[in-house]
């Protein structure tokens, strides 16, 4: 039997979490680790320590997916 190709999209998430975006003005999704997550302010966001380079960054909670494909989908969803 073939697995559903639908994603669950992930609704909350929480600090230690991996999550996949794309920063703002890049075209290629990064992963980060979460390390703060702001839910009761106008546009919920995260702050993140990427993987990559241990940089610090901030995105919304939209913007997050468990994938690097899901990333993309929601980029282009806009």
């Amino acid at each position: 039997s073939k697995k559903s190709k639908k994603k669950v999209i992930k609704s909350t998430w929480s600090v230690g979490d991996f999550a996949w975006f794309i920063p703002n003005g890049e075209k290629r999704p990064q992963q980060g680790e979460i390390v703060k997550v702001y839910e009761d302010i106008e546009i919920p966001c995260a702050s993140l320590i990427m993987v990559i380079d241990s940089k610090y960054r901030t995105a919304k909670i939209e913007s997050l997916a468990e994938t690097s494909e899901g990333a993309k989908k929601l980029l282009q969803g806009k």
